[in-house]
């Protein structure tokens, strides 16, 4: 190992003890599972102009088709591709190029006629 070498480690070393002397945590760390949660994803943010909605009725069983909440929120297309992204990069979802079809990971396969031949014996 020359100097040279040796001198960049030791300046490498100084400047992160400088980084956790300013910051109070190591360089590098992910952020707190606090501050993580107070993110908001802005595909979701039309959600905070939403108007006084009621979520259930009083006196009835809920029926989440029936929550107006449910219904202006469905009804932002922000928040429609939010979810499909979510679900995408879940791995909840996937796409079938031969079908131009989504469907669900776990879903049985629909057999594709143009790909798929039975064999009769």
């Amino acid at each position: 190992m020359t100097i040279y070498h040796r001198k960049n480690i030791l300046i490498e070393q100084i400047k992160e003890r400088i980084i956790l002397n300013r910051s109070g945590r190591q360089p590098g760390k992910e952020r707190t599972e606090a501050m993580r949660k107070k993110r908001t994803r802005k595909a979701l943010e039309p959600a905070r102009a939403m108007p006084a909605l009621r979520h259930s009725i009083e006196g009835q069983d809920f029926d989440v088709n029936a929550s107006e909440v449910i219904n202006w929120l469905m009804a932002q297309e922000s928040i429609k591709l939010d979810m499909f992204n979510l679900c995408r990069e879940a791995g909840l979802i996937a796409f079938d190029p031969v079908a131009h079809t989504w469907s669900g990971a776990t879903a049985p396969e629909t057999p594709n006629k143009e790909t798929d031949h039975e064999c009769n014996l």
